[in-house]
């Protein structure tokens, strides 16, 4: 399912779609640190928002979204919003490329993206007055007039799984001594 050409995993055998959390768990456990810093490029090329990285690359048409999904209203849901655990795992990815990458300067790049890019996200949590469970990509606001089976839906403001990643990214770097406490 990866794309040595584009450098990606896709969502599925025979499609041309960019799956970000496969992609991310590939570099972080099957990739060497040179690939996945190529595809850290291809995210940079086609998933990077304001709010983080997007779920898929491109978006799911409405008739492919599995039936059950688009007949409950989590469509958009899972296809079209930033999840923040995901842009969290990201800054693993990014940390391995910092440690592994056999290039200096491509390893003080990615030092200071991770950087960056924790500061940002807890940044955008701030902003939106908590790790909500899921973000418009365009606008960095809580994800706002979802519906599942017709009625509105308010997401977590503190989703678990974004909180975990964003803490096991802070711990990993303040480990590293690239931030301090």
């Amino acid at each position: 399912l990866y794309d040595w050409e584009e450098h990606y995993f896709r969502t599925g055998e025979g499609e041309n779609r960019i799956d970000t959390a496969a992609s991310l768990f590939g570099c972080l456990y099957l990739l060497p640190a040179t690939e996945a810093a190529k595809v850290q490029e291809t995210f940079n090329t086609h998933l990077t928002s304001p709010s983080g990285l997007r779920n898929f690359y491109p978006a799911y048409p409405q008739e492919r979204i599995f039936p059950a999904l688009r007949r409950i209203g989590m469509g958009g849901y899972h296809n079209e919003k930033v999840w923040p655990w995901i842009t969290a795992q990201n800054i693993q990815v990014k940390i391995k490329i910092a440690r592994e990458h056999p290039d200096e300067q491509i390893r003080e790049q990615y030092k200071q993206e991770t950087v960056a890019d924790l500061i940002d996200q807890a940044k955008l949590f701030e902003e939106a007055g908590g790790a909500w469970e899921v973000f418009d990509p365009d606008t960095r606001q809580k994800a706002t007039g979802l519906k599942i089976l017709g009625r509105n839906y308010k997401p977590p403001q503190n989703l678990m799984g974004n909180m975990a990643a964003f803490s096991s990214a802070y711990e990993q770097l303040k480990e590293l001594g690239w931030i301090a406490e």
